[in-house]
Order: structure tokens, then C-alpha cells, then sequence
């Protein structure tokens, strides 16, 4: 191949998913390149939610004492390189190009030999992002599972010193499994024996999925609301709590209570390893913690990216996600919120309205748009027109709500759900802000 585009291509072109849930093809690419996992030390992170937000402070956190970060994430944004990073810096054009050009005789030859072991897309991926890191000499790599966490292309042998596990909801349950004690099992299956895991805020019933697992593994568990805690205190400030440490006033750029919720999980994280690898003291901690998670953004987690009016993009693509949200936005209870939102048809997407529905000072305005991909989006033509309003294309809606009075006071512009679809639109307006 012989440009940046052909190597992106190449690596869409391999199958999105397999039937046989399994390590077996991701073990079999990874040890015709040698095994470059085990030069990795890697910290897993699986969840439902807030995985992205998790990375994106705990990454912050390591960076602000000297550690050389690699961030395996998905989806993407804006470009596909910005799911392979070093210090928030994507992967260049150049050295994808060069990687993806080295793995593909080998890909080749596994689907030759063998089309039961021909890997996925994220399989490539995976791979591509091991050899990346060995070949930056990373301290270290925050590793951020694809769905679920037993059968995760993420789950090899790398050299894992941590597992997080951010929250645990109803998703992906054709794959997962259809209650929450299932999800639960299958995603704390990647724990490694004999290494930490954080929990983030998750029910009793997965949380004693999760114990039985660690009792097993041998893995000493940091959970959220028992053994750390969070509290806003004041406007876009929290304080952490734990037997070891509190940190009053820490200040926070992204807005909503489950930012707090997922940096507390991220401190939590940080101390822990701190003890393990690094020794800082109580002071160095804290001053660390108020100077990195304040610079802590994430694209498309509770972004504002307009002040006239207040517009946030917020990628809640599930049930979840929605509550989240919710509860978020019911901090704006002065504000009159117009709430634009476009969805996959693979998600409980009925509930997902039923939840915003119920919130009396938003308008909601349901849509739809293109999928890149090989999945349909849900058709909101069926909703109940006194209660919301419907357009099939996104970029009428966002013309009708710019004909508002952008002077007028406490109102608010909220643009989620699918990730795909809330880049798009992030795209299209600051195109329009730059213009203006």
C-alpha cells in the first residue's frame, strides 16, 4: 500500500465481527508477529460507559509524573488514528502506513492457511496498536476493551498490572448476554490473577459477579463508594475521599455528575499505582490529581463547544448512558433544553426516549443519519408528535434551532446519542463557528 488512505481502507475491509467469540484468532496474529503484548505493560479497562472519560483522566494522571502513555480506544471522532495515541498525540499517517504494510503478509497468509483464524478489524487493530507501542517504548498502555471482556481481543497476555471496570448496563446483550449478572461475568473475566482491579459505580448484583471472579483470581478489588468516594462540592468541583487520601476541590472542565464519578475512578486508579510502582507522597499526589484532571477534556463526553447558546455534544448511545445524561441535565432545571438525538437501531432506543420524555423543560427533536457501517439506525417516524418532532435529516433540525434567539436567557442545546452520529455533528458546527 502505498498511501494513508489504502492502509485505513485495508484495515475497514476485514470482517467487523465473528461468530466464534474467541482469543484464538487474536493469538494466532499476535504470535506470527512475535508477541509484542508481552513487552506491554497495560492497564484494561472494560465497562459500559465511561471507559473513554476513565482513559482520557487516568492518561492525564500519568502523564503529569513523566509516564510515557500509550491510549488504545474506540471509536474514533474525527480520524481513525486518534484510537491508537502516545500522550494524546494520534498514531501519524507515516507510521500506520508503515505498520499496517508489515502486518498484512501475514494477515494474508493466515486467510490462506486457515479462514477459521482470519482476524477481524479489531483484531488487526489490537495488533497494530501492541507493535506501536513496543516500537515507542511506552511505559505504559491504558488498553480500553472493544465489547465486553472474557472473549475481548484485549484479553491476551500482555503484561497487565491493573484492571478498571467503569460501570456495568444493559448493552450489547445479543453478544454479552441479557441481565446484568451475565454482563457482569463477562466483562470482569478479563481481571488478571494477582493484579488490582477498580470498580467503578456499578449494582450489588454485578458487584457480586465481580468479587467471585477477583476471590478467584487472586485480585484485591478498590471499589467505589466503599473503599473511595466522590462529591461535587460546588460548580464543576469535587472532593475524593478514600482511608489513604482526601482531595478537596478538585477542579473539573467537563460538565456532569458521572465526569466526577469516572475522574474518582481514575484517582483511585492512579493511588493505587502509586503504591505499587511509583511512591509518591500525599502532597505530590494531590498537587498531580488538581493540576492534570483540570486539564482533562474528552471529545464528545459532556463537550460544550458554544457558549451562545450553550450547546454540548454527549455521546450517550445506550440506556445508561441516557440516565446518566438525564441526571446530568436535570442540574439545568432553569434552562429550556433542546435535545437532539439519533441512535442505532441495536439499542433499546424506546427507553432511551421514554427517559427523556420525561424530563418537562426539554424539547425533544429525534432524527436519523448515514451509517458507515453495516447497521441500521433506528426509525423515530413512529413518535408521538405532540410530544416530540421528528426530521429525517439531521441538518434541518440543526437550521431550525439556529433560527432561535441565541440571546435568549438559560437556554441550552444538547446534541447525543450514537457516537458516529454526534461526530458529525460536532464537525458541522464548529466548521460554522469557525466561519463566523
Amino acid at each position: 500500500m502505498k498511501n494513508y488512505q489504502d492502509a485505513v481502507a485495508y484495515i475497514h475491509s476485514r470482517p467487523r465481527l465473528k461468530k466464534e467469540t474467541t482469543q484464538r484468532r487474536i493469538l494466532n496474529l499476535l504470535n506470527k508477529l512475535d508477541n509484542p503484548q508481552r513487552q506491554v505493560t497495560a492497564i484494561h479497562v472494560v465497562g459500559t460507559n465511561g471507559k473513554g472519560s476513565v482513559v482520557a483522566y487516568l492518561m492525564n494522571l500519568l502523564m503529569g509524573i513523566k509516564q510515557k502513555v500509550g491510549t488504545f480506544t474506540s471509536p474514533f471522532m474525527i480520524r481513525f488514528n486518534e484510537r491508537i495515541s502516545i500522550d494524546g498525540k494520534p498514531i501519524s499517517d507515516k507510521d500506520l502506513l508503515a505498520l499496517v504494510n508489515f502486518v498484512k503478509p501475514v494477515i494474508e497468509e493466515i486467510d490462506k492457511s486457515d479462514s477459521e483464524l482470519a482476524p477481524s478489524e479489531f483484531e488487526v487493530i489490537t495488533a497494530l496498536m501492541y507493535l506501536y507501542f513496543v516500537q515507542q517504548k511506552v511505559d505504559l498502555a491504558i488498553v480500553e476493551a472493544g465489547i465486553g471482556g472474557e472473549n475481548d481481543s484485549t484479553n491476551v497476555d500482555d503484561k497487565s498490572i491493573m484492571t478498571i471496570i467503569t460501570t456495568i448496563g444493559m448493552d450489547h446483550m445479543k453478544l454479552l448476554g441479557n441481565t446484568i449478572q451475565k454482563i457482569a461475568r463477562t466483562k470482569a473475566g478479563i481481571i488478571k490473577t494477582g493484579t488490582p482491579t477498580v470498580v467503578g459505580q456499578v449494582s450489588n448484583e454485578a458487584l457480586d459477579e465481580i468479587k467471585a471472579i477477583a476471590t478467584k483470581k487472586i485480585s484485591e478489588l478498590v471499589i467505589a463508594n466503599q473503599d473511595f468516594s466522590v462529591k461535587a462540592n460546588g460548580e464543576q468541583m469535587f472532593n475524593y475521599q478514600s482511608a489513604d487520601l482526601t482531595i478537596n476541590q478538585i477542579k473539573i472542565e467537563m460538565l456532569g455528575q458521572f465526569e466526577i464519578e469516572d475522574a474518582g475512578v481514575a484517582i483511585a486508579a492512579f493511588i493505587k499505582l502509586n503504591k505499587n510502582s511509583f511512591n509518591l507522597n500525599n502532597g505530590q499526589i494531590t498537587t498531580n490529581v488538581k493540576r492534570q484532571i483540570q486539564k482533562t477534556t474528552w471529545i464528545g463526553r459532556m463537550e460544550s463547544i458554544d457558549q451562545n447558546p450553550l450547546t454540548i455534544i454527549d455521546g450517550a448511545h445506550n440506556v445508561p448512558a441516557i440516565q446518566k445524561l438525564k441526571e446530568s441535565l436535570e442540574e439545568y432545571s432553569k434552562y429550556q433544553i433542546d435535545l437532539v438525538m439519533a441512535v442505532f437501531a441495536d439499542k433499546q432506543y424506546q427507553q432511551m426516549l421514554s427517559i427523556l420524555e420525561s424530563m418537562p423543560n426539554v424539547n425533544l427533536y429525534l432524527t436519523s443519519f448515514v451509517p458507515d457501517e453495516n447497521r441500521k439506525v433506528a426509525d423515530f417516524s413512529f413518535a408521538d408528535e405532540s410530544r416530540v418532532k421528528y426530521y429525517p435529516q439531521w441538518e434541518k433540525i440543526i437550521s431550525e434551532l439556529e433560527k432561535k434567539d441565541a440571546n435568549i436567557a438559560h437556554r441550552m442545546v444538547v446534541i447525543t446519542g450514537s457516537l458516529l452520529f454526534i461526530s458529525e455533528v460536532r464537525k458541522y458546527l464548529l466548521k460554522k463557528l469557525r466561519k463566523s
